[in-house]
């Protein structure tokens, strides 16, 4: 079974689900823990059947999980249906962070997604389209 990863928008925790287990109790939190380099309890959730964790986490621990097991599946869900300049002008390094519809589709690739909307933003011009899930996978480096 692939290791799957879920980022949701809006701040939310990152999912992992599908976890090897090697039949000790607590393998599960040691292998997330280790793979962010967790200082303190607490870092990693479980709910619902996943292990819960930080959103700032997230691109260190889809690399190091895919580096240790392999494979990594991640279905990445768009927080709202905008996306701005700033993401678009990005660096594509830090798509897997991406908040905005394009769900780290565009992040980086220096054009609007949809239509711009406002030209003048906090953050740049500011484009429109629906939003939708990004599913990838991620290797071994």
């Amino acid at each position: 079974m692939t290791i799957t990863v879920t980022i949701r928008p809006n701040g939310a925790r990152t999912e992992v689900r599908n976890l090897p287990w090697d039949g000790r109790p607590g393998s599960g939190y040691a292998i997330i823990e280790d793979a962010i380099d967790a200082s303190r309890r607490g870092q990693v959730l479980y709910s619902g059947g996943a292990f819960l964790v930080a959103r700032g986490h997230t691109a260190l621990l889809v690399r190091r999980l895919a580096d240790r097991f392999g494979h990594v599946h991640v279905i990445q869900h768009g927080g709202t249906t905008q996306c701005v300049e700033a993401c678009w002008n990005a660096s594509p390094d830090t798509g897997l962070t991406c908040e905005c519809s394009c769900a780290g589709t565009n992040h980086g690739s220096g054009h609007q997604l949809g239509r711009i909307v406002s030209e003048s933003g906090p953050a740049g011009a500011l484009s429109v389209a629906p939003a939708a899930a990004r599913e990838y996978d991620v290797y071994r480096s």
